[in-house]
Order: structure tokens, then sequence, then C-alpha cells
């Protein structure tokens, strides 16, 4: 039998987080709903959620910026950002003007040096779907080359 996780979902749709709940209690979890970005900061900071799912638009802070909150609370949290929207509108949401890029699977580091030198100095890269050895081997490039 699967172990029962606390779980966090947080959307302003009342019906999808409603449903969502739904199923993952038939599942056997225990489910915390918020509709804003405010309560969802709220029951972070009160319980240690195995997982998190997030809805990238929210009334307040967005889904990433809460995201990005929650990293700085709990760098190892499990997070899913949910989302209606295609990833290169997420991209030029996020991006709020600022030059940006997609890089979708293959990745290859030469692409991601590319992509950076692109959009300097301010801009975002948005890798779709990397290993975390990907990111580590990545890492020591870029610090190579300070």
């Amino acid at each position: 039998m699967q172990k029962s996780l606390e779980i966090l979902v947080i959307d302003h749709d009342r019906d999808v987080a409603e449903g969502l709940a739904d199923v993952l209690e038939l599942s056997g979890h225990k489910v915390h709903l918020a509709f804003a970005s405010d309560k969802a900061a709220d029951l972070f900071r009160q319980y240690d959620f195995d997982i998190c799912f997030v809805n990238v638009k929210l009334p307040g802070m967005s889904g990433l910026e809460s995201f990005v909150e929650f990293r700085k609370l709990k760098p190892t949290a499990d997070v899913i950002m949910m989302t209606g929207h295609t990833v290169d509108q997420l991209a030029a949401q996020a991006a709020d003007g600022s030059p940006f890029k997609v890089l979708r699977t293959p990745i290859t580091i030469e692409s991601v040096v590319k992509a950076l030198g692109d959009v300097k100095p301010s801009g975002i890269v948005l890798v779709d779907e990397a290993s975390p050895e990907f990111f580590s081997e990545l890492q020591s490039i870029l610090l190579s080359q300070d």
C-alpha cells in the first residue's frame, strides 16, 4: 500500500482545486486547499507537505513566484506546476518583456550556453526536462567561465 502523503493544492479555480483534492483524498492522502498565494504561504509554513500542486495563475503572487518562495522556505520542496498555458506563454509572462529562450529536449550544454549568451544580461532561459546530472555539469562549466 502507498504511503499517505500530506499534499497542498493551490488553485484560484475552486472547482479544479476541489476536484483534484477529491481524487487525492480517495487515494488515501491528506489534502489542504488554498485559493490564493497568501493562504498557500501560510499553510506551507504550518505543515511539512510531501508535495504541492500549484496553478501558475493565482491572485496575489503568481504560482511561479509562490514556487520561488516555497523553495526559499524548504529548498527540497516537491512542487508540481499546473497551467493551461503553453511553455512559451509561461516564459513570456515570466520574462515580463526581458529576452527569453525556451530549450526543449534534446538539450545540450552548448545549446544552454548559447541561449544564455543570447539573453544576457537580464533574460531568462527555460529548460524543459533535463536531468540533475545535466545541471551539475552545466553549473561546473558556467562557474569555470568566470
